[in-house]
């Protein structure tokens, strides 16, 4: 077993990339029940996110501004949600995903050059 107490609390290691044929809601819903599945079988715990379940280890989602992708990342996540841990108290995926996603800078800057938006640096 790999041991990452060298990192610093800022790296961000990428666990996994998935390469589909479908990019609609439903596919990725399917895509993250069976990602958290398989995460659960191999380690013998479930894949949790630290701001919607207690004990949760993962601290975001990295998305690339694909919207079904991220609604539906938030139709399989809503289940894990604890509103009594996280004090979010919506049934609404959409709304779910703004506390456990981030959009990737580069797929942010892309898009704004694209079409001629002005994004802001920040640290």
């Amino acid at each position: 077993m790999p041991h990452f107490s060298h990192l610093s609390p800022t790296s961000v290691i990428t666990i996994g990339r998935v390469y589909v044929n479908r990019a609609d809601r439903a596919h990725y819903k399917l895509l993250f029940d069976e990602l958290q599945h398989a995460v659960e079988v191999l380690t013998k715990k479930p894949m949790r996110f630290q701001r919607l379940t207690r004990g949760g280890t993962l601290l975001a989602m990295n998305v690339d501004l694909e919207a079904a992708q991220v609604l539906g990342a938030g139709d399989s996540f809503l289940k894990t949600n604890e509103p009594e841990y996280s004090r979010i108290e919506t049934n609404d995926p959409a709304e779910m995903v703004e506390y456990f996603t981030k959009a990737c800078h580069t797929h942010v800057k892309r898009y704004a050059v694209s079409n001629s938006v002005k994004v802001l640096e920040y640290i």
